[in-house]
Formats: C-alpha cells, sequence, structure tokens
C-alpha cells in the first residue's frame, strides 16, 4: 500500500522552498508514495491542487479560509502524511491537518530570516 502524502507550500514561486517540494515530489519512489502539491494560485502548476485563499500575507480573514480550504481538503484526499513547507504553510497545514484527523504532520522551515 503507498503512503498517501500531500506537499503543501504557501506559494510556488522560483526558490529553496519550492526546489525541496519539486525534488520531493520527482525523487520519492511512486510506487511507495502517491503524492499530490497542494499550494496557493501564485504560479501554480496545473497538477496543483490550488487553495485559492493560501497566501503569503498575513490577512486573519483569509487565512481562516485557507484553513478551513485545507481541513476539507485534507478530509476528502485522507493523507497519511501533510508535509508542510514554509511558516505560514505549516501553521494553517498543521491546524487544519489535525481538524481533517491527518494521522501525521511534518514541517521544514524555510527561508530563515535570522
Amino acid at each position: 500500500m503507498k503512503l498517501r502524502v500531500l506537499q503543501v507550500i504557501t506559494r510556488h514561486v522560483r526558490g529553496g522552498a519550492r526546489g525541496v517540494v519539486e525534488h520531493l515530489l520527482r525523487g520519492l519512489s511512486p510506487d511507495e508514495f502517491e503524492q499530490a502539491l497542494v499550494c496557493g494560485p501564485e504560479e501554480a502548476p496545473p497538477e496543483a491542487l490550488v487553495i485559492r485563499a493560501l497566501r503569503r500575507e498575513i490577512r486573519p480573514w483569509t487565512d481562516v479560509v485557507a484553513m478551513l480550504e485545507l481541513a476539507a481538503l485534507f478530509a476528502r484526499r485522507r493523507p497519511d502524511v501533510v508535509h508542510a513547507h514554509t511558516y505560514k504553510a505549516g501553521i494553517l497545514a498543521g491546524l487544519s491537518a489535525r481538524l481533517a484527523g491527518v494521522p501525521a504532520m511534518v514541517f521544514t522551515p524555510h527561508g530563515h530570516i535570522f
């Protein structure tokens, strides 16, 4: 049985976080993993599961909408693992994964400003 993984990133824009996500999507064995990319609309590839409210900027109401949309997506897709990249995606996907009963959540921080 394949492990179902959703890779979540706020923006699919050129940079290190996108590179890591793409490496995982291409590099993990399709015999062992069933994966999908979940991202906001900014530069989303055609195969991505797009959450329109998922944006980089902090906007409390829009962020709540994004979290609820992520939770609904997770409940429908029933992933074994949600792997979130970047801080905002980590917070929203983490809360959404908990709401949807996802068994495992992984967070990879990117873009440290310290």
